[in-house]
């Protein structure tokens, strides 16, 4: 199934994260995925973080289009 596919069917507050293939530096997240609200997709990113023996998750969202790509943050 193609990435638009799945997006264009995936239900809404609903979504998934993967374990990120690319992480190549501490910057990149831990995980990635899409969610969908509202019928508007979001790129995620997590991160696993530990602090003083905890652990906790940071997350981002990003709108993206259907095909996954993420918006630009500055309208033209």
């Amino acid at each position: 199934m193609t990435t638009k596919k799945y997006l264009e069917t995936l239900l809404e507050g609903s979504g998934h994260l993967n374990k990120y293939p690319q992480k190549t530096n501490i910057k990149a997240p831990d995980y990635a995925g899409y969610i969908k609200i509202d019928g508007r997709v979001w790129r995620l990113s997590a991160w696993i973080k530990e602090s003083k023996g905890k652990k906790s998750i940071s997350l981002n969202a990003k709108e993206a289009d259907f095909d996954g790509n993420i918006y630009n943050d500055i309208e033209p």
